[in-house]
């Protein structure tokens, strides 16, 4: 029934254990943050740091700099098992995936998102499939995975936009990447409405689960309100091989 409901709604949930150790990656989310941090700032003590207090350890400028290097990640950086994600995923899906974007041969990454609380770290509502569509004219078939590692309330969790994904685009309004919105740069391709709409509903994620949706599902703006909490998560992105 899940599976059906889907296809339907462009998002289902599942626990992380399935197909990867989520307290592994969390681990080394940690040590990578500690390295990146000491190697920028030597002067600044990590004897306390944890994720969810990430924002009492770094300014505005450092944080702009770690998120450049977390960004673009990808799995053996962090000593994790592509063979069990790429063949779990591709079981679940029925389907042969791929970490390599059959478009233009890429090895597709992985991303850090942090968000600190009461920032603009976030990004607009979006699609993912735009980023290749808009420059290789093609979309390939692709899903989406998100993992949240620490901080994630109903005050900061992923919003989505269910069903958006079956919207043909004459029906969504959106800028290219680069725009400005409201004094912000966002890299990512913003959708302003879908159907006359800009609602979006939020998933409150329950300890170690994940977030699987269609890379055509709007979803963005996960504004952190918490008052004292950073929100660090994963996402990245498989692609079905492309059939010789």
């Amino acid at each position: 029934t899940q599976k059906k409901d889907w296809y339907v709604e462009g998002f289902t949930t599942e626990k992380s254990q399935l197909f990867f150790d989520v307290a592994k990656l969390r681990s080394a989310s940690v040590l990578a943050l500690r390295e990146i941090i000491s190697e920028l700032d030597a002067s600044i003590d990590l004897t306390n740091f944890e994720l969810k207090k990430y924002h009492k350890f770094v300014t505005d400028d450092l944080h702009y700099k770690i998120i450049q290097r977390m960004r673009r990640l990808f799995p053996s950086d962090l000593s994790i098992d592509v063979s069990k994600i790429l063949d779990r995923f591709s079981e679940y899906f029925d389907k042969k995936l791929s970490f390599k974007n059959p478009v233009d041969g890429t090895n597709q990454w992985m991303i850090a998102r942090i968000i600190r609380p009461k920032s603009n770290d976030f990004n607009t509502a979006h699609k993912d499939v735009y980023e290749i569509f808009d420059k290789w004219r093609k979309i390939p078939q692709m899903i989406n995975i998100w993992v949240p590692l620490c901080g994630v309330t109903e005050k900061n969790t992923l919003p989505i936009a269910p069903r958006s994904h079956l919207l043909p685009e004459n029906k969504i309004l959106r800028t290219m990447a680069g725009s400005t919105i409201n004094g912000i740069n966002y890299s990512v391709n913003s959708i302003k409405s879908w159907d006359d709409d800009t609602s979006l509903t939020k998933l409150p994620l329950q300890q170690d689960e994940i977030l699987i949706f269609s890379s055509h599902l709007i979803h963005g703006l996960a504004v952190n309100r918490e008052k004292d909490i950073s929100r660090m998560s994963f996402e990245f992105r498989l692609f079905a091989e492309a059939e010789i």
